[in-house]
C-alpha cells in the first residue's frame, strides 16, 4: 500500500486526517486479505516532529485500538533518536513499549562487514581485521560506502575497467 496511500495534504505535515485515512487503510487490507501486515516508519522522529499536535494525538488513539482494533497490523518505528529523548507517551507499554537497540558493529563484526562487501569484488589479500580496528562506531552502512568507494578508486586507477582489484591502499583512502 506504500505508494497507494491518499494523503489530502500535500506537504510533509501529518495532519488527523492522513492517520485516520492510514489506519483505516490498513485494517481494511487486513479484513479483505486475511493476512496480517507491517506498518514500517523509517526516520519515525521525523515523522512525529512533522505531524500536528491533532496528528499525534490521533496516531496515539490508533495505536491504544480505541478506533477498532489493530489485530493483524505491526507497527514498527525506526529511529536514531534515543528511547529516553522521545516522548515518553509515545514509548509507553501498548503503543511502542518494545524497544530494539541496535549498536555500531564492535572490532570482529566490522572486519566481518567489510570481508563481506570486499569478497564481492575482485581484491588483493587483504588483513581486513587490521583495517577495522580504527574504524570503531562505524555503521554497516558506512563500511559498505567504504568498500563501494575504494571500487570506484580501483576502477579509476585501473581506467575504467571493471575486474579491477581493489587494493589495501584503496581501502584506505574509501
Amino acid at each position: 500500500i506504500g505508494n497507494t496511500f491518499p494523503r489530502d495534504n500535500e506537504d510533509d505535515e501529518w495532519t488527523r486526517d492522513d492517520v485516520v485515512a492510514l489506519f483505516d487503510l490498513l485494517r481494511e487490507y487486513v479484513r479483505k486479505a486475511k493476512r496480517p501486515i507491517i506498518l514500517f516508519y523509517d526516520q519515525f522522529d521525523s515523522v512525529i516532529s512533522s505531524s500536528s499536535d491533532e496528528a499525534i494525538a490521533q496516531l496515539y488513539t490508533e495505536l491504544d485500538g480505541m478506533q477498532g482494533p489493530l489485530e493483524g497490523v505491526l507497527v514498527i518505528g525506526a529511529t536514531t533518536t534515543g528511547h529516553d529523548e522521545l516522548d515518553p507517551q509515545l514509548v509507553r507499554p501498548g503503543r511502542f513499549g518494545t524497544t530494539v537497540a541496535f549498536f555500531p558493529p564492535n572490532k570482529k563484526g566490522r572486519a566481518d562487514i567489510l570481508r563481506y562487501y570486499l569478497d564481492q569484488f575482485p581484491h588483493e589479500m587483504i588483513a581486513i581485521e587490521d583495517l577495522a580496528l580504527p574504524l570503531d562506531g562505524m555503521s554497516p552502512a558506512e563500511l559498505k560506502h567504504l568498500i563501494d568507494t575504494a571500487r570506484e578508486r580501483a576502477q579509476i586507477r585501473a581506467k575504467g575497467l571493471k575486474g579491477a582489484a581493489i587494493t589495501k591502499e584503496d581501502v584506505l583512502y574509501g
